[in-house]
C-alpha cells in the first residue's frame, strides 16, 4: 500500500497529466481552427468577395482570377505561334525582313497586352455586366442554341454544309485549271472530340470550365446584337 506522501504526490501526477492533455487538446483545437479558416477564407469567402460592383451586381474574385488565366493562356499561346512563325521567316535570310519586322511588333505588341491583362479583364468583366443590364431592359437575349453555332464557327464545324454540284465539263471548254482535291467538311463527330479536348486542356492549364467558356461566347454573341 501507498503512503500518504506518495498518494499525494501521484495525485499531483495525476492532475499535471490532466492539464497537459487539456492545453494539448486546445492547442490542437486552436491550429485546427485556424486552419479551417485559412481554407474557408481561400476557397469560399475570398473567391465571392467582390472585385468590383455594376449596379449593385458585384464580380466575384473567383471569375475574375479565372478569366485572367484564361486570357493570360490565351496570350501566351499567340506569342508562342508568332514566335515560331518568326524562326521560320528568320531562315529565309534577307528577303523576310519585311515579314520580321511585322511579326516582332505584333510580338511587343502582344507582350504589352499579356502585361496589362489584370486591368483589361476588370474592364472586361465591368463591360460584360453593362452590357447584361442595358440588354435585359431592352429585352434583348441570347438562346443556348445561338451560343452553340458560334462555338461551331469558330471550330470550323457547319451543321449544314452545303452541297457541292461538280459544274459539266464540255467538249468545247478547254481544261487550264488543275483540279485540287476538295477538303472534306468537319464532322459532328470531330468537332465534338476538339471541342472536348480543348476544354479539358483549359482547364487543366487555368481552371476555366466549359460553363464559362459558354459564358463568355455569351457574352460577345450578347454584345453584338446590343450594338
Amino acid at each position: 500500500q501507498l503512503t500518504r506522501p506518495q498518494l499525494s504526490r501521484r495525485a499531483k501526477e495525476e492532475r499535471a497529466s490532466r492539464i497537459l492533455i487539456i492545453s494539448a487538446a486546445a492547442v490542437l483545437g486552436l491550429v485546427v481552427l485556424v486552419l479551417g479558416y485559412g481554407l474557408l477564407n481561400e476557397y469560399v469567402l475570398k473567391p465571392n468577395r467582390p472585385v468590383a460592383k455594376v449596379a449593385g451586381v458585384p464580380i466575384r474574385v473567383g471569375d475574375y482570377q479565372k478569366l485572367v488565366q484564361y486570357r493570360r493562356a490565351d496570350y501566351r499561346r499567340y506569342i508562342s505561334s508568332l514566335q515560331m512563325q518568326s524562326q521560320q521567316y528568320a531562315a529565309m535570310g534577307e528577303d523576310a525582313g519585311y515579314m520580321l519586322e511585322i511579326l516582332n511588333q505584333q510580338i511587343q505588341y502582344s507582350e504589352g497586352m499579356l502585361a496589362n491583362v489584370p486591368y483589361a479583364v476588370i474592364d472586361e468583366l465591368i463591360e460584360d455586366q453593362i452590357t447584361r443590364q442595358e440588354s435585359a431592359l431592352r429585352g434583348i437575349a441570347v438562346a443556348p442554341d445561338e451560343v452553340d453555332l458560334e462555338i461551331e464557327q469558330m471550330f470550323g464545324y457547319d451543321r449544314n454544309p452545303p452541297t457541292l454540284t461538280p459544274t459539266p465539263i464540255t467538249a468545247t471548254v478547254e481544261i487550264t485549271v488543275t483540279p485540287t482535291a476538295t477538303v472534306a467538311p468537319m464532322t459532328l463527330e470531330k468537332f465534338q472530340s476538339d471541342f472536348a479536348e480543348t476544354i479539358a486542356a483549359m482547364r487543366t492549364a487555368t481552371g476555366f470550365d466549359e460553363k464559362d467558356f459558354r459564358r463568355l461566347v455569351e457574352s460577345s454573341v450578347l454584345r453584338t446584337k446590343l450594338e
